[in-house]
């Protein structure tokens, strides 16, 4: 993007010149101004402000639509969701996607298009980019309605970290700067949700011939396999909360967990329900994502569990 201009609407004479900037396919990168550019009063006949980009030669490429900002925050104007032509006023997330994995209300019909539109291209592809006869027509559209069930099962299943239920006792000091604790919890995860979803696609005759899904799936085997009983030992520390310090308000949690999904419990008490699974490790919890290394990708938005250590153990294939 070396001589692309960023111009404010406002002013022509507060143009930003991009140097050497190389943006992937589907990369994101983030441009700050060295001083206030934005004008949020009036600007002619508009009220607030704007951004037109233009290439090397002058052309204009894209341009915002005209919005203001009093709030003073880290709220920002942004698109609804990466693409998208409907802006709305949210926190920012700089570095990372706008919206989630699943647009909901007025966005969904373009998110299901989207998913059938990406589905036809692999379709298309796997024929060869070749339609001949009746047969073919027939054999594409089977395959453009099994992609895109699959991309938005996995995406709504994505979308999912992890729910739980649970019970915890926590014993603190006076001042409330140090904690521990035990936590005992039911936790299903993204596998549980995609298997639910395929599970009960596959229980309507004609979209189970197109969706990745087998008539061999049984609800009481997954949600055995999936859902897990969960066991955490946890020491925590934060600030005293007589002291009104904003930079110290972060809790850090750390502590010890063991995991066991629900057909383990069964094998131990000599019943096959599935195949047994657990894990034992270290986790620190709901850890802002300023702290959190940049390989990771944390979604700037949330804060993050961060395994130290974790081991997975699991029933042999036969």
């Amino acid at each position: 993007m070396k001589n692309y201009v960023l111009v404010p609407g406002s002013s022509e004479k507060k143009a930003y010149t991009i140097e050497d900037l190389i943006v992937p396919a589907g990369g994101k990168t983030v441009i700050i101004f060295d001083k206030q550019t934005l004008n949020n009063s009036k600007s002619g006949e508009k009220s607030g402000d704007r951004i037109t980009l233009l290439d090397p030669n002058g052309k204009e490429i894209d341009q915002t639509p005209w919005k203001s900002d009093s709030s003073n925050s880290d709220y920002t104007w942004q698109r609804s969701v990466d693409g998208y032509a409907e802006w709305t006023f949210a926190k920012g997330t700089p570095g990372s996607k706008n919206g989630g994995s699943i647009p909901g209300g007025v966005l969904m019909r373009a998110f299901i298009i989207d998913c059938f539109k990406s589905a036809g291209e692999k379709a298309f592809g796997e024929m060869g980019n070749k339609i001949k006869s009746a047969d073919d027509l027939a054999l594409f559209m089977q395959r453009v309605i099994k992609i895109a069930f699959e991309e938005i099962i996995e995406s709504i299943a994505n979308s999912i970290v992890s729910a739980s239920a649970f019970i915890e006792l926590e014993i603190t000091d006076y001042a409330e700067t140090q904690h521990n604790g035990i936590r005992i919890s039911l936790e299903i995860g993204s596998e549980m949700i995609e298997d639910s979803l395929k599970w009960l696609i596959g229980q309507i005759d004609y979209l189970a011939k197109y969706a990745n899904t087998s008539n061999d799936l049984k609800p009481a085997e997954f949600i055995c396999e999936d859902a897990y009983f969960r066991t955490m030992v946890y020491t925590g520390i934060s600030a005293p909360q007589f002291l009104d310090i904003t930079s110290l308000d972060t809790e850090i949690i750390i502590g010890v967990s063991v995991s066991v999904n629900v057909a383990g419990i069964y094998n131990i008490l000599g019943r096959d329900m599935g195949k047994w699974r657990a894990n034992i490790g270290i986790v620190m919890e709901d850890i802002p994502t300023v702290m959190i290394p940049f390989i990771f990708e944390a979604d700037k938005t949330m804060k993050s569990d961060l395994w130290l250590l974790k081991v997975n153990f699991q029933e042999a294939d036969d």
